[in-house]
């Protein structure tokens, strides 16, 4: 295992930038996940790191050893990188022992080892079939084995999941990350699927015009991002303005909320505060007035269900044209379009400074 890490580094294509100066520290033997929209710079990050481009300045090093920067440029071959492309790249000549083995010199260390990396992702006794002969799921299988066949310190992962469908998806999402644990390796998935950086990495790096805006765990950057954009980016979420009030608390139309610790604004400042659907409670109006402290009512405009839980979408009173309110709750009796809401926030909350 050996961590990898990226210091200033700058790439441009043209007169275009797409890194600015980034700096990324990927710990050994983690699961890092590279998250962001589409321009970003998450690819040109992975082909840096994987050699296909060379950066413009900064360093790129994977343990002690310099791969790019300062005059030197270790070729892809010699990185002792694994990469895994979006389709899975399987040559359809060869069987996926052959897929597997392809880098592996020596026959009889090629035989043993492909047997042990087809039991480690789960295909004991499939090596004598060809590409097409295989599922989706199975065929990124491959792909991942023939990227850890070599014994690479770091694994590439370019959103290899794309192309499955949802329920695969989460099947094969969960397998590489158990592979990628059992064989200790290093490993940088790329992907623009906020879901899947949250379940899957042990850290999630979220670029916006190519520079890391946060570097977390995923549990810090869903309840502590780092600014209303990341906020929005990372998951539903409802922002209210608010006016912090004495004793680590703030006002809003849903009433006074609990500001979460650290949160560094101070009385009487105007904020933006995150309230996550989760946080939010609804109820009929026939059961009463929403309580002490609540200040809201409304009316629900749009009910999702999806079986296990239900995504409300729900219009504030007196604010027609406002910004409606997301709330997630459990599965149970929907609430159908038109029927008023009583609604209350629990939990405490994250907020900034208004610009």
């Amino acid at each position: 295992m050996r961590d990898l890490a990226v210091t200033g580094l700058h790439k441009s294509f043209g007169s275009h930038p797409v890194l600015a100066g980034l700096d990324l520290a990927v710990p050994a033997g983690s699961f890092t996940a590279i998250l962001g929209p589409s321009g970003s710079g998450k690819t040109t990050l992975l082909r840096l790191l994987a050699g296909f481009e060379r950066a413009d300045a900064g360093t790129i090093a994977i343990g002690d050893r310099v791969v790019d920067g300062h005059g030197v440029h270790v070729p892809p071959e010699r990185r002792h990188i694994g990469y895994v492309p979006q389709e899975g790249a399987l040559f359809p000549h060869l069987t996926v022992a052959g897929n597997i083995g392809f880098g592996l010199r020596a026959r009889q260390l090629r035989a043993a080892r492909v047997g042990e990396l087809l039991d480690l992702v789960g295909l004991a006794g499939m090596g004598g079939r060809y590409p097409h002969e295989l599922s989706g799921g199975q065929q990124q299988r491959v792909a991942l084995a023939r990227a850890l066949a070599v014994g690479p310190e770091v694994v590439l992962l370019d959103e290899p999941f794309a192309s499955l469908d949802a329920h695969m998806r989460a099947s094969v999402r969960a397998d590489v990350q158990r592979i990628c644990r059992t064989a200790g390796t290093t490993a940088v998935l790329v992907t623009h699927d906020q879901d899947e950086a949250l379940s899957t990495a042990d850290r999630i790096a979220v670029l916006r015009d190519g520079a890391i805006v946060q570097y977390a765990a995923p549990q810090e950057l869903y309840a502590r991002p780092a600014d209303a954009a990341l906020a929005r980016f990372v998951g539903d979420a409802n922002l209210l303005e608010g006016k912090v009030a004495d004793g680590g608390t703030v006002d809003t139309v849903l009433g006074r909320l609990r500001l979460a610790a650290g949160t560094t604004v101070a009385a009487p400042a105007v904020v933006t505060v995150l309230i996550r659907p989760e946080q939010l409670e609804l109820r009929p109006d026939s059961d009463g007035p929403a309580g002490a402290g609540a200040g809201l009512h409304g009316s629900v405009v749009a009910c999702e269900y999806y079986g296990h839980d239900a995504v409300v979408r729900v219009q504030p009173e007196g604010e027609p044209g406002g910004v409606q309110l997301i709330a997630r709750t459990s599965g149970g009796p929907q609430l159908p379009p038109g029927c008023r809401v009583a609604v209350t926030a629990d939990g405490h909350v994250q907020a900034w400074l208004r610009p």
